[in-house]
């Protein structure tokens, strides 16, 4: 592994240049991996774990631009992504253009992979997503925002396993119960609007939908 990928990470990771390190360094230290994984292969692991489900319902919320936040239950550690809805332009076989609209992930290839690596190596955590609206708040002038969460329960270690397929290992791992629980209006709310540990009542920010 390279000295790159050795370095430590702590807080809130959101640059550029740590999200492949990062995501290297996180298999190969929760599963003693000596074979590195790659992007590609991350993205098939975490496909046949469910997890990836998460973000099949968040992008649906994503309208213009979001922000997925989340609090890793094993670690305490906060990592954050950018999301943006794109429009990537496809040539029916009539001939004619259209377009399909698509969630970009970050700034690196691999982002998506790296934010659910982490949530399914530390335990799962509580994700917030923070979806940006068109209209604007006439208070703040601000695009309005749309606030939901869910909670990441993963009750196993996840354990990695290793194939012989045309000469080269092949990763894989075994299937997960992971408990995936969308939070309601209510609790997003006063999460939301909570000064924690006194319990103290927030004043809720103005333009600000809980969902």
């Amino acid at each position: 592994m390279s000295k790159r990928s050795k370095k430590k990470h702590s807080g809130l990771v959101t640059k550029r240049h740590t999200i492949l390190a990062d995501l290297e360094q996180a298999w190969a230290e929760s599963f003693s991996s000596e074979v590195p994984i790659t992007v590609e292969s991350s993205h098939q692991l975490l496909e046949e774990t469910g997890i990836a489900q998460l973000l099949v319902e968040a992008e649906k919320y994503c309208y213009t631009r979001a922000i997925l936040t989340c609090v890793l239950r094993n670690t305490g550690q906060a990592i954050m992504v950018d999301l943006e809805r794109q429009e990537q332009k496809q040539t029916g076989e009539n001939g004619n253009d259209s377009a399909l609209p698509v969630i970009k992930y970050g700034y690196e290839a691999g982002t998506r992979e790296w934010f659910l690596g982490k949530l399914l190596i530390c335990g799962g955590g509580g994700v917030i997503m923070r979806s940006f609206l068109k209209e604007t708040d006439p208070t703040t002038g601000f695009p309005v925002k749309e606030l939901r969460a869910w909670n990441i329960t993963i009750p196993e270690e996840p354990k990695l396993l290793w194939t012989d397929f045309a000469g080269k290992k092949v990763p894989s791992i075994q299937p997960l119960k992971i408990k995936i629980e969308r939070l309601t209006s209510d609790d997003v709310y006063w999460a939301s609007n909570t000064e924690y540990p006194d319990g103290k009542r927030l004043k809720p920010e103005s333009g600000v939908r809980y969902c």
